[in-house]
């Protein structure tokens, strides 16, 4: 309920172009490389066959961990390829390309957790997983309209480092991918502690 009301509340703070900006080319550059990077170890090692019944088989649990290089190599191809277009399109503002960064850094430490989801995904743990996305979309509705409302504030605008670009852009955008890596991090950080306590399959 607090993440719905919080979404109809930023709806209010930002423009059309700039949520159109943040709903579909960065969010179409974040699931793109998300989905690379971990849907195929997903399908796969879920249903690979666990040797003599361990679940801590050596070769799914190797293979899980690549998920983290995979998504960082991804993660990097999807900042170039972001900071291409900005530098195609003359009316790119640094705004956008902030934002574009911060998603794929957002990618990067969602993936860090890839290889916990697919540890509780073997072992049938929904719960785990629930409740780290519950929570990781709490806070990226809290931190996106905490965000708009400092950005838009006059003590954010008299602040000379800010200032001096305030004229061309509000950091709307941004507030998006601020609250993306937010969303990452929380999710990440939530994933650790609740598979840390049960023990985390190392390679």
């Amino acid at each position: 309920l607090l993440s719905f009301v919080l979404s109809q509340l930023t709806v209010r703070f930002v423009s059309a172009g700039a949520l159109g900006q943040a709903s579909i080319p960065l969010e179409l550059l974040l699931s793109t490389a998300l989905f690379v990077g971990r849907e195929g170890f997903r399908l796969a090692l879920t249903k690979a066959e666990v040797r003599n019944g361990d679940p801590r088989d050596a070769r799914i649990t190797n293979v899980s961990w690549l998920t983290v290089p995979v998504g960082a190599l991804l993660a990097v191809v999807a900042a170039f390829v972001h900071l291409h277009q900005c530098g195609q399109n003359e009316d790119t503002t640094l705004d956008y390309k902030l934002a574009g960064m911060l998603y794929c850094l957002a990618a990067f430490v969602e993936s860090l957790a890839e290889p916990l989801v697919i540890q509780c995904l073997q072992q049938l743990d929904v719960a785990t997983k629930a409740k780290a996305e519950g929570s990781a979309l709490v806070m990226k509705s809290v931190s996106c309209f905490a965000c708009l409302r400092i950005t838009q504030s006059s003590w954010f605008r008299s602040v000379p480092m800010f200032s001096r670009v305030q004229e061309k852009t509000n950091f709307a955008v941004t507030s998006f991918g601020v609250s993306q890596l937010a969303y990452s991090i929380v999710l990440s950080g939530i994933m650790y502690r609740e598979v840390w306590t049960r023990g985390i399959y190392w390679p």
